[in-house]
């Protein structure tokens, strides 16, 4: 009974070491898909960030439109005002009033071009790297998609893990399984093998006694670390 008992907590041990492997694969899986999710999130943003450039582009040509249509309005009544100028004086005021119309008129034309070839261009970048994120996150959505169907069939072979360690429990005596959990929430190994007369995971010496009780397939722990150690066959 002994034997059997000391096999059924290998047993459980090794299993727990199969469920930590799916466990760790799981998590593996998590940040995968958080990196490809950040990716995702980052061809959304450049799109996003593109439209508002054009947006910005398309409000500087229409305030450069308003203001060379301001400008339009002043000439016309400056011309208006030097063709019904009534002496010499008046007419030369009013002519280099328009003149400096007319300049402004210029600049604000050539401001108006400059508007207009921008939103072109970042209309132009828009569609091209609208063409070109569609397709990667196409892509990127399609990887995200396998991940998470690779990391549902792991979770379940997980959940159908977990179902069969507490069977596996069952046949583990109370006091080795209070033993072990304990260990468990120490150190990654808490069962290792006797190597050498010495324990497997601290190689802390054993006593003879120690050594002849684990021959007859007793529990012992290490007298430095409190592993539970056994005879590897």
């Amino acid at each position: 009974m002994q034997h059997t008992n000391f096999d059924s907590l290998l047993s459980l041990v090794a299993h727990d070491q199969e469920m930590l492997s799916l466990k760790k694969s799981m998590q593996t899986f998590l940040d995968q898909k958080e990196i490809l999710q950040k990716e995702l999130h980052s061809v959304h943003d450049a799109v996003q960030i593109q439209k508002q450039l054009v947006h910005d582009a398309v409000k500087e040509e229409h305030m450069q439109e308003q203001a060379l249509e301001d400008v339009y309005v002043q000439e016309d009544r400056m011309q208006k005002q030097l063709d019904s100028a009534q002496d010499y004086k008046q007419f030369q005021s009013f002519t280099k009033e328009l003149q400096g119309i007319q300049q402004e008129k210029e600049k604000q034309e050539q401001a108006l071009m400059q508007a207009m070839n921008k939103k072109l261009h970042q209309e132009k970048m828009l569609a091209q790297l609208q063409q070109t994120n569609d397709d990667q996150f196409a892509h990127l959505q399609e990887k995200i998609q396998t991940l998470q169907e690779q990391y549902d069939a792991i979770h379940l072979e997980y959940e159908q893990a977990a179902q069969e360690r507490e069977q596996k429990c069952m046949l583990v005596p109370k006091e080795w399984m209070e033993m072990y959990t304990s260990m468990s929430a120490s150190v990654h190994n808490p069962i290792v093998p006797i190597i050498n007369e010495s324990c497997g995971g601290c190689f802390y010496p054993i006593t003879r006694v120690l050594l002849q009780q684990a021959i007859r397939n007793k529990l012992v722990q290490c007298q430095n670390c409190c592993r539970i150690m056994y005879i590897s066959p």
